[in-house]
């Protein structure tokens, strides 16, 4: 799983030539939600019967999968606003 959202940021990232402070916050929540999926990974393979451990996997996912559309509308939006 890392390694597709690993994927897909890098083809997100690879349109951008220069930095941007917003983009890199925003660029910081997605890494941060990359650096916990082993947690919530382990936690959910341990105890599959707690709700709980279901419920902060989805979080998970869920907050990956959103910072990353939201870096790829950052992105594009920047793209087409200075054309670089």
């Amino acid at each position: 799983m890392i390694a597709q959202y690993w994927l897909l940021h890098h083809r997100v990232f690879r349109r951008i030539s220069r930095h941007e402070d917003t983009l890199a916050m925003r660029n910081f929540w997605f890494l941060f939600g990359i650096s916990v999926l082993p947690f919530t990974t382990i936690l959910l393979g341990r105890t599959t019967e707690n709700p709980l451990a279901v419920t902060l996997f989805s979080a998970n996912l869920l907050l990956i999968s959103l910072t990353l559309a939201w870096l790829a509308r950052t992105a594009e939006r920047r793209r087409r606003r200075t054309g670089v």
